[in-house]
């Protein structure tokens, strides 16, 4: 037997009344989701009966075009459906045997046509690309697969890299936390997926709680003796903001006034010191937690893809 095709990923577009290409992926996946029902019975050593109790197919992606992605998709999510008209598209671009891509009309096309993309988490190091993972859950719409694939598919758009970002700086209570390692940010979006009347995919999915979480590496570890052993509340007059710097592209950051970079921003919430330590031969870091929760106006996590870089 012989290698026959091989395929990579691409971009992923949201196909809506505007297009939205959302490429610099670095990581793609598709999960179909299925449970088995296999049965046996009369004491048998061997099982007699296999079948598919339920399936919840879903896809993931993570991508650097952090920017582009939250405009269109938000903190909370993006509804795909046909009212707002969005539909997830995910390709898996063929190979060309002794050669580089194959061209138009060779490619095979995943489509979500109803379901929720939601946002699950931000990573982004110190002098490291920053990335945003991205979960799309696929729901029955009467009609459609969860997942439609479609082969001989030509490929959207003209994937660029024009977005990059790192860490930058973080404020809490107006006051800068230096040294920053790492930022965390996880968006804590749980999800209420339904099916019913015997039907193998659900058709019904719906946010059933946000609770975000964000969470900083720094080598400030006096953050320990600033937040105290049991905490801080968030400051009501002075929010916490977290940067994402951005790259210039072919230089070394973009300058902090230029509104290019992007801030998350809390309102009101708990800021903590969770854990302190490290190994002989490095220094010790801190892991600092912001809680955010709702005060009734503000998001929990607002955020900011035009933001300036303002010191303290």
């Amino acid at each position: 037997m012989s290698v026959a095709a091989a395929h990579v990923l691409y971009a992923v577009n949201i196909n809506a009344i505007s297009d939205v290409l959302i490429d610099q992926i670095t990581d793609q996946s598709v999960d179909a989701g299925i449970a088995e029902m296999i049965l046996g019975g009369a004491g048998e050593v061997y099982n007699r009966f296999v079948a598919v109790q339920g399936q919840a197919p879903c896809v993931g992606f993570t991508t650097t075009k952090i920017k582009t992605a939250l405009d269109k998709c938000g903190a909370v999510g993006l509804a795909l459906g046909a009212d707002p008209a969005n539909v997830l598209e995910m390709y898996f671009q063929a190979v060309a045997e002794g050669g580089t891509r194959e061209g138009a009309g060779s490619h095979l096309k995943l489509s979500i046509n109803e379901g929720l993309l939601v946002p699950r988490s931000i990573e982004a190091p110190h002098g490291d690309r920053a990335v945003l993972t991205y979960e799309g859950i696929a729901t029955w719409d009467g009609t459609h697969d969860p997942i439609v694939l479609l082969a001989g598919q030509s490929l959207p758009g003209t994937p660029a890299v024009d977005e990059v970002f790192t860490a930058g700086p973080v404020k809490i209570n107006n006051a800068a936390l230096t040294a920053i390692q790492n930022i965390s940010i996880g968006f804590g979006i749980s999800e209420m997926v339904v099916a019913g009347d015997g039907e193998v995919w659900p058709s019904f999915v719906a946010i059933q709680n946000i609770q975000p979480i964000v969470t900083i590496t720094t080598l400030d570890v006096l953050a320990l003796n600033t937040f105290g052993l049991e905490g801080s509340a968030q400051d009501e007059i002075h929010d916490s903001v977290i940067y994402l710097r951005k790259i210039a592209k072919g230089g070394t950051r973009v300058a902090d006034a230029t509104e290019q970079h992007i801030s998350f921003i809390v309102d009101e919430g708990r800021i903590t010191t969770r854990t302190v330590g490290g190994s002989h031969g490095v220094p010790l870091m801190a892991i600092v937690q912001i809680t955010p929760t709702y005060d009734g106006s503000n998001a929990p996590l607002a955020i900011d893809t035009t933001a300036a870089i303002v010191a303290p």
